[in-house]
């Protein structure tokens, strides 16, 4: 029942947001609330995960033959508390010639993934490019709320 509650609210501030941009009073910056969760959807998580551990923290994975994307996900990603629809997102972005066509199902064998940072999740998320140097300098935080 709460997990329904919280779905409606969502959806009733998106489509707020969404009359508000179609009128003209569109924001200067969008607003993202992103909620660290653990399994059973009560409180927040607490991980080991060095992407959860550290917002700066990015690291590389060679890409074997016969892996999958989802699976180099959930091996780095996994545990951290991200949406991990983001995430893959994120890694498309960052290594667009790694995929056929952006697609996430055709990785290609060989390529080193750079996997980014939270921080750099988060820039990409509000617009922000990777080479920009607003990626290196902290401050532009995205809140975290959520119960």
């Amino acid at each position: 029942m709460e997990e329904t509650l919280v779905s409606f609210i969502k959806l009733v501030f998106v489509s707020i947001l969404s009359a508000l941009s179609f009128t003209g009073l569109a924001l200067a910056e969008p607003l993202v609330v992103l909620e660290y969760r653990n399994g059973n959807g009560q409180g927040l998580i607490e991980s080991e995960n060095p992407f959860a551990l550290d917002s700066e923290y990015s690291t590389q994975h060679k890409v074997e033959s016969g892996e999958v994307l989802g699976g180099i996900i959930k091996r780095y990603y996994g545990g951290s508390g991200l949406d991990l629809r983001f995430v893959q997102l994120a890694i498309i972005a960052v290594n667009p010639k790694a995929f056929a066509r952006s697609n996430p199902n055709y990785l290609f064998a060989g390529p080193t993934l750079k996997l980014p940072s939270v921080r750099q999740i988060q820039n990409l998320v509000v617009g922000i490019p990777l080479n920009d140097e607003l990626n290196t300098l902290s401050g532009r935080d995205l809140y975290f709320f959520g119960s």
